[in-house]
């Protein structure tokens, strides 16, 4: 069985030898897609076995997660299943546990040595879809390995077990990987799976004066913030009655790479995404793939910021980068129509004293309750800082039906990715990234991400192109947590 990182052969032989000298083909594969291969063949006696690649996925060498073998049984070599939640089952699929009502998640140290499991940090935050405030906000919330769901109080700032940092008190709502491999996953809305190294991470609980609880997460950007200091990374997830929606993300940064996959379908589905490469190599390319613009000063830097949040932010040195393009695509649709789709319904925009400004041209065929025939649904121009964080003109939709904020989200992609003045090439990811200006940052995560997909600005999910893996039937997750 050969589990697979990213770089991985498309062609290649399994060869064994009784020596280690004279080898013979045991079995050949062509069109490998990556991913977690189990390979069957007729029993072969030998002492060596080896994976002799004949072409390459990427131009990076062969890399594989694991290369397990194992004997019939029948003659002496050992049989059975291990433990490995992506081992063939011969019946179903895939084996591992199944807990009703939560999905078990390995967590995987892939750190090659460079931290032990009890310098492996976890929390599980988000909110609790079973319990609502006095506003009817589903309530904050920190999860045990063993799946209970516990609220979060302002008094755990202060608890026994609390953590301390430059003098202030924070609730300890990590465990590490020497305490639990397994973490029982319960159903959560908005949840986080925090990931840190070295030490855990540092986020008060605050109540506001209505009562409500929130939680004050990391933010680089804040000089004062303790995190500054820790490495840490996350994934997303909402796990409910429909089904299991769980991503990786460099929206806001990278400081580790994490990779995931997902078991489902009584064991027989598997999807993955993520990042596979280690964290020197993501480092080391970075600056060798991006434009001057995006490369960062200090390659031994503890993440690599989204654009937005550094050189590209307002009154930084590429505070103006999309500006020309910008002007360039309102001056362009200030005499051309702007066709765009959601859904099978269809929006004509063109820029009228500066706003762009939609009709919905098959309200008749689609028109949502009481929309009103005729209604315009306007897009204000954006800034660069709207263009990268997809905020502010980008994210200011406010009719009941959500079409602008549609609309806003598919032109923010599309700035992104510099096709917005092409709608043909909108839904073709061969297109994106081809000139400047575009955001070269979300690029290399592609580039470098399972299958290509990540999510590298916040609306990335435009045509599809994020990290998210969703299932109906989610029964197993395995978390690598790589250096």
């Amino acid at each position: 069985m050969l589990s697979w990182e990213n770089a991985h052969a498309t062609d290649y032989l399994i060869e064994v030898s009784v020596d280690g000298s004279n080898w013979q083909t045991a079995f050949s594969k062509a069109g490998s897609q990556g991913g977690v291969e189990t390979l069957t063949f007729p029993d072969k006696q030998a002492r060596y076995v080896r994976m002799h690649g004949g072409h390459r996925s990427t131009q990076y060498g062969y890399s594989l997660w694991s290369f397990e073998v194992y004997g019939s049984g029948g003659d002496g070599t050992s049989g059975g299943q291990p433990s490995d939640p992506s081992t063939n089952d011969p019946t179903t699929g895939f084996d591992y546990d199944v807990y009703p009502g939560f999905i078990g998640t390995t967590l995987r140290n892939a750190t090659n040595g460079k931290w032990r499991d009890d310098q492996i940090f976890i929390a599980v935050l988000g909110r609790d879809p079973s319990k609502t405030d006095a506003k009817g906000q589903k309530v904050f919330s920190w999860v045990k390995p063993d799946g209970t769901l516990t609220a979060m109080k302002v008094e755990d700032n202060d608890a026994s077990n609390h953590l301390t940092k430059n003098g202030q008190n924070y609730p300890n709502y990590f465990f590490t990987l020497a305490q639990a491999k397994l973490a029982k996953l319960p159903m959560m809305d908005s949840g986080r799976i925090y990931v840190s190294v070295g030490e855990p991470m540092y986020m008060k609980v605050l109540e506001a004066a209505d009562g409500t609880i929130g939680i004050a997460g990391p933010n680089p950007l804040n000089g004062t913030d303790p995190n500054l200091g820790v490495t840490y990374d996350w994934m997303e997830y909402t796990w409910n009655k429909d089904a299991i929606f769980v991503n990786t993300t460099q929206v806001d940064q990278f400081s580790l790479p994490l990779s995931l996959d997902l078991y489902s379908g009584n064991k027989t589905r598997h999807a993955n995404s993520g990042i596979t490469q280690t964290r020197a190599q993501i480092f080391s390319e970075y600056n060798q793939e991006v434009p001057a613009e995006f490369q960062i000063a200090d390659t031994n830097a503890l993440r690599i910021l989204a654009p937005g949040k550094d050189a590209f932010d307002s009154s930084k040195p590429q505070a103006h980068y999309f500006d020309a393009y910008i002007d360039q695509v309102w001056s362009h649709y200030t005499d051309h129509t702007l066709t765009m789709n959601i859904g099978n319904q269809v929006f004509e925009g063109t820029v009228v004293d500066g706003t762009l400004v939609f009709h919905h041209t098959n309200w008749a065929d689609g028109h949502n309750g009481d929309e009103p025939e005729g209604m315009a649904f306007n897009v204000s121009k954006p800034t660069t800082q709207a263009v990268f964080e997809c905020k502010d003109a980008l994210a200011n939709g406010h009719d009941p039906w959500g079409f602008e904020g549609q609309l806003e989200a598919q032109i923010c992609a599309a700035f992104n990715r510099h096709v917005m003045e092409d709608t043909t090439k909108w839904k073709d990811p061969s297109a994106y990234y081809q000139q400047a200006p575009a955001n070269y940052y979300s690029r290399f995560w592609h580039v470098h991400g399972v299958d290509q997909k990540a999510y590298g600005f916040a609306y990335d999910d435009v045509n599809d192109q994020e990290s998210l893996l969703a299932d109906p039937q989610p029964e197993h997750m395995d978390i690598g947590i790589g250096w």
